[in-house]
């Protein structure tokens, strides 16, 4: 009878024991997501100049901004840190190879599901293939 109390005693700390949760790992919330995000570099190469590529989020889920040449919008869906756009459309203009590159490379990774890290002036989407880099100015 003893070793059953002792046992249902130590329940409690055997369990928050074998927590795995690593206190570094931050889930990230929807709203630390909507702002203003402008591309800065895709696999460490700044974007070129001339070039603009966005990505605005809001409260509703829904992911709108430009390819580089094109405007896009869609659904935006977040989980733990992974993050796609669903439902994606976008313009259909005549643009210049270099935006015909970077709006392809862009929309693959938007449209994959990718893993995010995000602090209050940069956000980063990879989806194993490539890495793009957001920035945010207060």
């Amino acid at each position: 009878m003893k070793i059953t109390k002792l046992f249902l005693l130590l329940i409690p700390f055997v369990l928050l024991g074998c927590s795995n949760q690593d206190p570094d790992h931050k889930v990230t919330e929807l709203k630390e997501l909507q702002k203003l995000w402008t591309l800065a570099s895709i696999d460490g190469h700044p974007v070129s100049k001339g070039t603009t590529s966005t990505l605005h989020i809001d409260s509703k889920n829904k992911a709108t901004g430009t390819l580089g040449c094109n405007l896009f919008f869609g659904t935006f869906k977040l989980e733990e840190n992974k993050a796609i756009i669903e439902k994606m459309g976008a313009t259909r203009r005549l643009c210049d190879e270099p935006s015909n590159k970077l709006e392809s490379i862009v929309s693959m990774t938007l449209t994959t599901l990718s893993d995010i890290k995000v602090s209050e002036t940069q956000l980063i989407i990879s989806d194993g293939n490539h890495s793009l880099k957001y920035t945010f100015k207060l």
